[in-house]
């Protein structure tokens, strides 16, 4: 399967006899004479070729999904980005022997793990338009190092729908990885894996492990057993993942594992008995627990709630689209904001609807706190209810004095001294105040 630079596996996959392309961290969408599209699966992916791979001695390799202003390609070629999330690297192929590329992610100083998940798109359902056009705003607006949706990307499983998802999702700033749901596999997989690639993957971000899993990957059967002849596949490989040493780790899949609508379910249960689910439930708590899997997110019921069992946070995701069929209620549309650092794991619930009069106050979201010189952080400015729940806004940020620079939402600290910041939003008015040193 494919996995990040550290993980202990890659695919390869061959064109035709003697011409091998090995992808690490990644896929290859499509090739055509001299160009390859790979879209990546993890932060930092990896590509080598063999010599005689292509005919003409040359290469163009369009590598999408990536954070591209952040990642440096080391090769022997011309490297060109192209988008926020898409590099070209122009590559010469030698006379013998391999040659490709690695890929690595700048850390910026001072810099936490930070990324947003979602879930339940239904892209290609005409209810889900404005929901997502939503999620993407406020998703470009907070500036994560990436974004996850668990499931069901697409409404119905056809080439219509998986188009619309891509011109739709084009539109984010950031890399997204997804876990297939049971409305991505009303027929098979395959769509599925020609536009989102391997049905369940690994990739690190900073210190911390991030398990893209299949519990769906057979319509309305939620469980990690495969389809064909090797059942275990995805046991085998989770294990191993899971043996290998992180500070942090977070699982994603469709379907919850307990309660409503979850795996134990008897609809989800096609073909096994309901005391064997309840095994293979119980077997997985017990391995995420043994191995220090502090959360699990998931979808499928177009609602977020969070709840904490055995020390595991279980983050149900909000609607991030939805469909008639489904009746995704405009109060449900959220992400979840995830931030990981020394201090450890906090996690926001943020609602994308609101009425004016719902918003008491507003306030710097992980408001720096002091920072060394060279920092660059975004500035995440949430709307708060009088019971606690967070709106996305889009406030007016200004730097009021101190040292650096405000561009785009985002802090760059160029020298030493006490910083103030002012958001606006409408009536409401919020300070921030922190010390570069």
């Amino acid at each position: 399967m494919i996995g990040s630079l550290i993980a202990t596996t890659s695919r390869t996959t061959a064109f035709a006899a003697g011409n091998t392309v090995g992808v690490q961290g990644g896929f290859i969408k499509n090739f055509e004479p001299g160009l390859l599209r790979i879209r990546a699966l993890s932060l930092e992916p990896a590509v080598t070729f063999s010599a005689n791979a292509f005919k003409d001695g040359s290469l163009k390799v369009f590598l999408s999904n990536i954070a591209a202003s952040r990642l440096d390609v080391k090769c022997e070629g011309r490297v060109e980005q192209t988008s926020e999330t898409e590099t070209l690297v122009e590559l010469r192929l030698p006379a013998v022997g391999t040659t490709g590329f690695e890929t690595s992610l700048r850390k910026l100083p001072g810099e936490r793990l930070n990324f947003i998940a979602f879930s339940d798109t239904h892209l290609g359902a005409p209810e889900a338009e404005e929901h997502f056009a939503r999620i993407l705003k406020h998703t470009n607006l907070s500036q994560p190092l990436f974004a996850v949706n668990a499931g069901d990307n697409v409404d119905v499983d056809e080439p219509a729908q998986w188009k619309i998802f891509a011109e739709r999702t084009a539109g984010l700033k950031v890399p997204l990885f997804s876990t297939i749901g049971n409305h991505d596999s009303y027929v098979s997989s395959k769509l599925y894996r020609k536009y989102l690639g391997d049905l369940f993957y690994s990739f690190n971000a900073f210190d911390a492990q991030f398990l893209l899993l299949d519990n769906s990957q057979l319509h309305n059967n939620a469980t990690l057993l495969m389809d064909g002849k090797n059942a275990d596949a995805q046991w085998e490989w989770l294990e191993k993942q899971l043996s290998e040493p992180a500070k942090h780790r977070f699982a994603f899949f469709h379907f919850p594992m307990f309660g409503k609508r979850g795996m134990t379910e008897p609809m989800y249960s096609v073909g096994t008995p309901l005391d064997k689910r309840k095994e293979e439930v119980d077997r997985l708590m017990a391995l995420f627990h043994r191995t220090g899997v502090e959360y699990v997110c998931f979808g499928h019921l177009h609602s977020p709630e969070r709840t904490e069992k055995d020390g595991v946070v279980f983050l149900r995701l909000g609607g991030g689209g939805g469909s008639k069929a489904s009746g995704t209620d405009d109060k449900d549309v959220s992400f979840a904001h995830i931030f990981a650092d020394e201090k450890g794991i906090r996690d926001y619930t943020v609602f994308m609807y609101h009425n004016a009069d719902d918003v008491e106050k507003i306030t710097f979201c992980e408001a720096p706190y002091n920072i060394p010189v060279g920092t660059c952080v975004p500035i995440i400015v949430r709307g708060v209810a009088s019971d606690g729940k967070l709106f996305a806004i889009d406030a007016k940020i200004n730097l009021v004095s101190g040292p650096g620079r405000l561009t785009d939402s985002k802090y760059t600290a160029n020298g030493a001294g006490r910083v103030r910041l002012n958001a606006r939003l409408e009536h409401h008015e919020a300070l921030c105040e922190f010390d570069v040193v």
